[in-house]
């Protein structure tokens, strides 16, 4: 081999570096923010595409984790080297021209409109796309997608990258690709239990090769919410655990530590209260379905001692709020695990109840102002407010859980994602 291609200077191979990462894109609709979601703010075109995060879980983040064993993935994923995705909306996407410096992208889409607009875009780019669309459109149906068909894809673009592509990075990447092997799977030290509460955790588990042919669904009575918090409580601790097992890997250390610990509540998009008090042209059901959300304070839905005709139940404002905001938690749960499943983060799903104290509002509010007078001292008292309000709908094991986190706490609360 030549001397030019064993010495590779510094620079080139950082400029090289995210060629290995694959790039992830979720299609939309163009629309503006008067198509959001009146809850968490969440744009009604990416809530037609939910099912695009379940699919990203199924295939590689990059060239070099399909190679590597359990622990390898999770040294990966603690130093933030998971799954890169984002989405456009199509007039976005259409601004884009690929280069060689990160040539590896798959595209999903699924309105039709869009997906033609999509695959046009595909055609003229200068590597090849790989296209996930429902119909003739694209390269692989949702669910039809697998590492193998991406390995295929990564096989041809490596086969445009251009002669000034440094020879030994390209025979690098095609020693990465013909590395991949099957996944080495691992028992759980516990019976895993799937419901929106803990999919993210189980999802953290399964992409590093955690055995879930043993998981049953998770479906207690609705009094009974003891059993969400010991499915939320054991699934934290097996990935704290996991996670702890690369924490003295020296190689790590260069790194800049990901939180380990992801706490989530669901929450209504605090804006739209206001917005529906000052409106009186709101379908029959609709207030009662919102008002009935905002009184939760659990994680399961309670209509005992909430006041209405039950008829209402039934009604067309009834479902859409029930509909919206059920699609929307899907959502938030699948974008919260592949987050969770990237940095292989432990997710504490708290109850809704702590989104609903009345200072939460002006606790957001204060924190993200100005600089005032008496700011600090203000500050203070509302972080108390919140601690308070944490102590009372929270259980005790979930806060101890939380306090384990040795990297830091990542919060997804009352905001848009």
């Amino acid at each position: 081999m030549d001397a030019d291609q064993d010495e590779i200077d510094f620079e080139t191979k950082r400029r090289w570096a995210a060629v290995t990462e694959i790039i992830y894109v979720v299609v939309l609709e163009d629309g503006g923010l008067e198509s959001a979601s009146p809850f968490q703010g969440i744009s009604n075109r990416f809530d037609e595409l939910g099912w695009t995060l379940r699919q990203i879980f199924d295939l590689p983040p990059d060239l070099i984790s399909p190679a590597l064993p359990p622990q390898g993935k999770i040294g990966m994923r603690v130093t933030g080297r998971g799954w890169n995705w984002m989405p456009l909306m199509v007039s976005e996407l259409e601004k884009i021209d690929i280069s060689e410096t990160a040539p590896l992208w798959v595209v999903i889409s699924g309105h039709a409109e869009v997906a033609k607009r999509t695959k046009r875009w595909c055609s003229r780019q200068l590597f090849p796309v790989f296209h996930i669309t429902d119909g003739y459109l694209g390269d692989a149906r949702p669910g039809e997608a697998n590492r193998e068909r991406i390995r295929r894809h990564l096989r041809k673009v490596m086969q445009r990258l251009s002669k000034s592509f440094p020879p030994s990075l390209r025979a690098n990447l095609a020693e990465m690709v013909d590395g991949w092997r099957a996944d080495e799977t691992f028992p759980l030290s516990f019976t895993p239990r799937t419901h929106n509460c803990t999919l993210p955790n189980l999802v953290t588990l399964q992409a590093v090769g955690a055995d879930m042919s043993a998981e049953v669904a998770l479906n207690p009575p609705v009094e009974n919410e003891g059993e969400l918090v010991d499915a939320i409580e054991e699934s934290t601790l097996e990935v704290l655990a996991l996670r702890a097992t690369v924490a003295g890997i020296p190689a790590l250390r260069v790194q800049p530590r990901t939180p380990d610990v992801i706490v989530a509540a669901p929450a209504a998009y605090s804006h739209f209260r206001a917005r529906m008090r000052r409106s009186d042209d709101l379908p029959a059901g609709f207030r009662e379905a919102f008002q009935l959300q905002q009184r939760q304070t659990g994680y399961r839905m309670l209509i005992e001692g909430f006041s209405f005709p039950r008829e209402l139940i039934s009604s067309p404002g009834w479902q859409t709020v029930m509909g919206i905001r059920g699609r929307e938690l899907q959502l938030q749960t699948h974008a919260i695990a592949l987050r969770a499943a990237s940095t292989f983060a432990a997710t504490i799903r708290l109850p809704s109840g702590v989104n609903t104290f009345p200072d939460l509002r002006n606790f957001t509010n204060h924190i993200r102002g100005k600089n005032r007078p008496n700011k600090l001292k203000k500050t203070i008292g509302l972080f108390q407010k919140v601690q308070s309000a944490l102590i009372v709908h929270c259980n005790r094991e979930l806060l101890e859980k939380i306090a384990l986190s040795r990297s830091g706490v990542k919060l997804v609360s009352d905001a848009p994602l």
